[in-house]
């Protein structure tokens, strides 16, 4: 990362940077090794972590059900409305429904990349880890660590319509909307 920026870390590892505020881990995610800004030597250098200290893994997204859409045509979902100058072009937009679910709940993926050749999906996230995680996330992965709106709808089975945080630290987007729908089949 250079010597000029010894703490700078690309977007969506560890806290929000000046250029991309909110982006990162969910709001009270357990820190891991290897994540936030790396510890350094005297000499500037990244210190070695102590051996006894054991590595955590993250939690593997759970993909092992299929999602059933309905007869008829496509699930989609239409999100409109985001207003943020960053995550506003990331969020709008038509996801469509994916053949898996995450704990137990459909997992929707953007039909087109961001301007970056990122991949935008919606998915569910329940309170295994702790009730700080559980809730509706728009991430790049599903279960990964660049999420960029939060939804605490647990008792929602679908993505909800509104109050979705965005960032997914930051205040709720009232203009926000996330519609979900039936294309004609055939």
């Amino acid at each position: 990362y250079g010597a000029a920026h010894p703490q700078a870390l690309p977007p969506g590892y560890g806290a929000p940077t000046a250029h991309h505020p909110g982006y990162g881990l969910p709001p009270g995610y357990p820190s891991h090794p290897g994540y936030g800004a790396p510890q350094l030597a005297a000499n500037g250098y990244p210190a070695q972590a102590p051996a006894q200290q054991p590595q955590q893994a993250l939690p593997a997204p759970q993909q092992t059900q299929q999602a059933q859409p309905q007869s008829g045509g496509e699930t989609i979902l239409q999100v409109t409305g985001c207003k943020h100058d960053v995550v506003g072009d990331i969020v709008n937009g038509t996801f469509t429904l994916t053949t898996t679910t995450n704990h137990g709940r459909n997992v929707y993926k953007k039909n087109t990349k961001t301007a970056a050749g990122l991949e935008v999906h919606v998915y569910y996230w329940d309170d295994r880890d702790g009730a700080n995680f559980n809730g509706w996330y728009f991430g790049q992965r599903v279960g990964g660590d660049e999420v960029w709106a939060y939804h605490p709808g647990k008792g929602s089975p679908n993505p909800p319509s509104g109050g979705w945080q965005v960032p997914y630290d930051g205040p709720v987007d009232h203009v926000m909307s996330v519609s979900e729908r039936q294309t004609g089949g055939g």
